[in-house]
């Protein structure tokens, strides 16, 4: 397992310094009822080495990897310093009052704005 190389994010940083990069995910798009969950992650360029080790997709780590990961991850966003997560939910009932792609797009738009990051305007988002 080889750990994530940030080349993504580091393609969006060289640039511009001060554009911060959001990954940004979805979960239960494909089931035909329930809630879409949203996930977005903004990671400190500069403190990428306070990461937790083992860090990777989390298909390919196992449920007790995952677990100690999340809470790693967890302690880590209350300082703030080394990254920023926020996950929103979007119900049923608003799938169908905007239909699914406008409704997932909305939990992303919900989820950056969640996040706080203050960009001068410039917001590089990694879907």
């Amino acid at each position: 397992m080889s750990p994530p190389d940030f080349s993504f994010e580091q393609k969006a940083l060289k640039d511009n310094a001060e554009t911060r990069v959001i990954g940004l995910d979805e979960a239960g798009r494909g089931p035909w009822a329930g809630p879409v969950m949203v996930a977005g992650v903004w990671i400190n360029p500069d403190k990428i080495e306070a990461l937790p080790s083992g860090l990777d997709d989390s298909k390919k780590i196992n449920r007790k990897k995952r677990r100690a990961l999340y809470e790693d991850l967890k302690e880590l966003a209350k300082a703030k310093d080394v990254l920023l997560a926020e996950v929103f939910a979007i119900g049923a009932e608003e799938i169908d009052k905007m239909g699914i792609l406008t409704a997932v797009f909305h939990g992303m738009d919900m989820t950056v704005v969640r996040l706080g990051i203050e960009a001068g305007g410039r917001l590089h988002l990694l879907v």
